[in-house]
């Protein structure tokens, strides 16, 4: 494990937004009496340079294609850190901007440093990775929270991503201080490691974050919001292995209110 110090930076891109209490039904899973499942969002910061992190990123695999939480739809979300490309291997999946999201994460759970890998569910409770029960265990508590409706579409449009969203919160009272993300999501990557902790080993990896962007945020006190955007597909990306995952986190506690994840259809 690596300890490293980072700090925030804003994701900037153009939006159409507007503020509105809005009152969808979201994108509902059901469950077999028909009742909607709770959805909660797992982040695994994780990377190809960690020896440690291959059980992470099959544990996130069987929590998103288990779902082994009855009643929870569990949306899960592999961000690739930097700080373990000095040993000689470039992760191609990691970012900047998931470093410095996991230092978001260090600063609001009051982790001392940060270390890989990482499991962060609802943005609420962080523990090592690779540990199935505790997971299980997280996901359960975070259930119970009520959370706001978020309904989205996304579809394709001449190498293009037009995503809509809206978000409700339940009770129906204004809420401030949030921002809504969306991430690009690919399904079935393995790369072959050729250096560093990893050398020699292929690996495999699902719901990695291609991309993750700030959709927008609440300016004003609001009971919801409306939203468009439109995202550039990237060369390299799986068409047919892609999804995106929409969540509203709490600018400062760094909570989930609310997420869902949809496909990507063609027009």
């Amino acid at each position: 494990m690596k300890n490293s110090a980072c700090f925030f930076a804003t994701l900037l891109g153009a939006l159409v937004l507007f503020i509105s209490p809005s009152s969808t039904a979201g994108n509902p899973v059901l469950n077999e009496k028909g009742h909607e499942h709770k959805a909660v969002l797992v982040e695994l910061f994780t990377s190809e340079g960690c020896s440690s992190c291959p059980p992470a990123d099959e544990v996130l695999t069987r929590l998103q294609r288990e779902q082994p939480v009855p009643n929870v739809h569990i949306i899960t979300l592999s961000e690739g850190v930097t700080y373990w490309d000095y040993l000689g291997w470039k992760d191609p999946l990691a970012s900047e901007t998931y470093t410095r999201r996991q230092s978001g994460y260090a600063s609001a759970l009051r982790r001392p440093n940060l270390y890989t890998p990482q499991m962060v569910v609802d943005g609420k409770t962080e523990f090592v990775g690779s540990n199935f029960e505790q997971a299980k265990n997280a996901i359960r508590a975070a259930a119970i929270a009520d959370k706001a409706k978020l309904q989205a579409t996304a579809k394709w449009q001449v190498g293009k991503i037009n995503v809509s969203a809206e978000l409700h919160f339940r009770d129906g009272k204004p809420v401030e201080g949030y921002s809504l993300f969306a991430a690009v999501v690919e399904d079935n990557v393995v790369t072959s490691v050729a250096r560093g902790e990893n050398s020699g080993r292929r690996l495999a990896h699902h719901s990695v974050a291609r991309e993750l962007l700030k959709l927008g945020q609440s300016s004003s006190v609001a009971s919801g919001l409306k939203l468009e955007r439109q995202i550039e597909a990237k060369s390299g990306w799986s068409k047919q292995n892609l999804r995106i995952v929409l969540f509203a986190q709490n600018e400062i506690s760094k909570s989930i209110l609310g997420c869902t994840e949809c496909a990507i259809v063609s027009n």
